[in-house]
């Protein structure tokens, strides 16, 4: 038998595992930096799939990308 996992699954678990792997840095000295990357990541994961981001127009991408950084980089000026 067969086990046909699919794409949404595989993301959903990308998805959770990027949260587990998120409160092992909530003590360590550059956690503000590792927090938001990881946070960036998931992110881009929800967007790009869940939102259907990856079959919109190029400008709406790069608009995306630059608001997601944008905030990003804010934050963690806020946050350091």
């Amino acid at each position: 038998m067969k086990i046909i996992v699919e794409r949404n699954t595989i993301i959903l678990l990308i998805l959770i595992s990027l949260t587990l792997l998120t409160s092992f840095f909530i003590h360590s000295k550059y956690s503000v930096i590792a927090i938001l990357f990881l946070a960036f990541n998931k992110i881009n994961l929800v967007a790009f799939h869940f939102m259907e981001l990856k079959y919109s127009h190029r400008i709406w991408k790069v608009a995306f990308l630059l608001f997601a950084s944008f905030l990003l980089i804010l934050l963690g000026i806020f946050l350091l």
